[in-house]
């Protein structure tokens, strides 16, 4: 099969685990983690790298691909969540949109390739549920480093 091909089914392959009628959210989500892996495997085929892990993989296709830092991050979560069975029944249906958005932002950031139902940004739900949590950076202070060469405790130790 040529490589465009293989990419056309793997697009394709992405709606038809979404709207498969008989498949549970769970048997979805299993679909959409061996998509977001295949696709992965595609953009890293010519490298003459050995990825021990997903994260090596996916953390070397966002500098190589220059991902956005918002596809890494829901990508990571997606990643992350499967790896550790962080997926529940309570929130099956939520990582099954997010599966879905994720494969079709890899296929088009990574190969150009955008179905004709994907969306360009995530749903309001996804959005919501997995934003960065933004840090309030209150301020700075400055701080000594420093080697201890003795420790007497009758005197004051010897700081350079």
């Amino acid at each position: 099969m040529q490589a465009q091909e293989y990419l056309s089914v793997l697009t394709n392959q992405a709606e038809k685990i979404k709207t498969h009628p008989t498949w549970t959210d769970h048997q979805k989500n299993k679909g959409f983690f061996e998509l977001f892996n295949m696709i992965l495997e595609e953009a890293t085929k010519d490298e003459r790298l050995n990825f021990t892990t997903l994260f090596s993989r996916l953390a070397y296709t966002g500098a190589k691909y220059q991902l956005k830092s918002i596809t890494l991050h829901y990508s990571h979560i997606f990643r992350k969540s499967h790896e550790q069975n962080l997926i529940k029944k309570d929130n099956e249906v939520l990582f099954t949109d997010l599966g879905f958005y994720i494969c079709n932002q890899l296929l088009y950031e990574i190969f150009g390739l955008q179905s004709s139902k994907s969306e360009r940004a995530p749903s309001a739900q996804i959005a919501l549920h997995f934003q960065k949590e933004k840090k309030k950076t209150i301020g700075f202070r400055s701080v000594v480093e420093a080697v201890l060469f003795e420790i007497d405790p009758k005197k004051e130790p010897s700081i350079l």
